[in-house]
């Protein structure tokens, strides 16, 4: 990869290529579930953010630039898969941090890919901006810290916390917290820098918006629901998932891919 991240890659040689953006403090293994249901039909790559995974850690001048460079590494991969992926189409699905950089890299470069799943990208309402926000950050190294000095009583408290969870998406998220790049933690933010109002009306790739209930916390709310309505984008459709939180895929897997898979099936 010409960007220098690290990938993992599942399923066929060639074909139909999907290509999965994991959430901040996640990496890309961090998807046996859905590799185990989508690697028969498609080659599968899923990268590892910078400061996730085995990726190059930021340096501190990258640390002023999250949103940035998170975005400028996501348009490097999609380059790179496009050119291997040769006349196969290519589908990409992000999830949170992963959802909101791609929809980045949609805005400015439709060339890149077929089509596109978000996985409830964060779309605030109010709006976010890209600055640090020290005290969220502070919260979640202390959390990670946390996880890293009792791996078994972490796992045991997301076992009791998300029981839809399946075993191997615990381990999965548990491995990655020993992974991050903790001063990326600590900014507590990782959005870019354009409002994601004015990126979604520029999207003329088919996209569909994977949420959870309201209720349950996911950063595609009620309020961000309006405003997409307003935008009017007829290459966006947005689909709620009953029960689902913003882990939708893990917290509802059934209906999760009761909807998404044959999307993707119809866009590959």
């Amino acid at each position: 990869m010409t960007s220098g991240l690290a990938v993992n890659a599942w399923g066929r040689p060639d074909g139909p290529t999907l290509v999965l953006f994991h959430g901040n403090g996640d990496s890309g293994r961090c998807w046996p579930d859905a590799v185990e249901r989508w690697a028969p039909d498609y080659r599968v790559i899923a990268v590892d953010a910078r400061g996730h995974g085995r990726s190059p850690r930021f340096t501190t001048a990258e640390l002023d630039r999250l949103g940035e460079v998170f975005t400028d590494d996501t348009e490097a991969v999609l380059e790179d898969v496009r050119i291997t992926a040769g006349a196969y189409p290519v589908l990409a699905v992000g999830h949170s941090l992963g959802a909101g950089t791609l929809a980045a890299v949609m805005a400015r470069r439709p060339d890149l890919l077929n089509a596109a799943v978000l996985i409830d990208p964060p779309w605030d309402s109010p709006l976010v901006g890209p600055e640090p926000r020290r005290e969220i950050g502070g919260a979640r190294v202390e959390f990670i810290v946390a996880c890293l000095a009792d791996p078994a009583g972490a796992r045991a408290e997301q076992a009791a916390h998300n029981p839809a969870w399946s075993s191997a998406e615990q381990r999965a998220w548990l491995e990655a917290k020993q992974e991050v790049d903790l001063a990326m933690v600590a900014i507590g933010n990782g959005r870019v820098a354009s409002p994601w109002p004015g990126l979604c009306a520029r999207i003329v790739t088919p996209t569909l918006v994977v949420t959870g209930d309201p209720a349950r916390g996911v950063l595609v709310g009620e309020q961000t629901r309006a405003t997409l309505a307003a935008i009017d984008n007829p290459a966006i459709t947005v689909v709620e998932i009953p029960g689902a939180d913003h882990y939708v895929r893990q917290s509802a897997p059934e209906g999760f891919h009761a909807v998404v898979d044959p999307w993707i099936a119809a866009h590959l």
